[in-house]
């Protein structure tokens, strides 16, 4: 791929064919840590392959030094995203070389891992989470490893009752278990994907935070511990 072929993909980056959006693997291939082009891949898989979204974004962000730029990205509208893109671009220095939804009640709609995961740009928090549990088995020697933790550190430092301590798997634990005792930052987003994770105890506690939260949707947090209770007992 030339860098004028590469720019011109940028040009119209939620529109990319499935053409182009191979030319673009190949890329990453031979630059893996292009993170320009892994942000591109990702609109063309989820446009023409949508079944490999999630693990393609949890692989993105795993070679991304700012989530929040991910964040942005997925969750801003179309015509914003050009500007993410080459502010990506910006933040990497490559050389030349390198351009060559309220589900329903059903148990069905707790479980579909194929579906591309949405998020809204007021839940960077639950997108932070769903990126923690969900790639516990994702193993990458060359990942840097302060990007992999610099949600859960920030969630430290912004709650005046942990204090932080030198053991990164300790702050983990105490930021995942005091995530379900918050209620403040507790979203029904996270609270699904407690489910997708099979953690049950947790996703029941959050629904039950979530109907302190929010009475008027208490029948149907209700029905949601229904459905998660049947789910644990399968």
């Amino acid at each position: 791929m030339t860098k004028e072929e590469f720019h011109k993909i940028m040009d119209h980056p939620f529109d990319l064919t499935q053409e182009e959006t191979n030319s673009i693997n190949k890329l990453i291939e031979k630059h893996p840590y292009f993170l320009t082009a892994r942000l591109l891949s990702l609109r063309g898989i989820k446009n023409h392959a949508a079944e490999n979204y999630n693990e393609s974004l949890k692989k993105v962000a795993s070679y991304s030094t700012d989530r929040t730029l991910l964040f942005d990205y997925i969750t801003h509208k179309k015509i914003l995203e050009k500007n993410i893109l080459e502010e990506a671009q910006k933040a990497k220095e490559i050389t030349t070389s390198s351009i060559h939804q309220e589900n329903t009640n059903s148990e069905e709609a707790f479980i579909n891992p194929a579906k591309p995961k949405e998020f809204n740009k007021n839940e960077f928090h639950s997108f932070s989470q769903w990126l923690k549990i969900s790639t516990q088995n994702l193993e990458d020697e060359s990942i840097n490893q302060n990007a992999k933790f610099s949600a859960i550190d920030r969630f430290i430092e912004l709650n005046p009752k942990l204090s932080p301590i030198k053991d990164r798997q300790k702050n983990i634990d105490i930021a995942l278990n005091s995530i379900t005792e918050n209620q403040n930052l507790m979203t029904e987003t996270l609270a699904k994907i407690y489910v997708e994770q099979k953690k049950y105890d947790k996703a029941i506690q959050a629904f039950k935070i979530l109907s302190l939260k929010y009475p008027e949707k208490s029948g149907f947090f209700a029905d949601q511990i229904k459905a998660i209770k049947k789910l644990d007992k399968k």
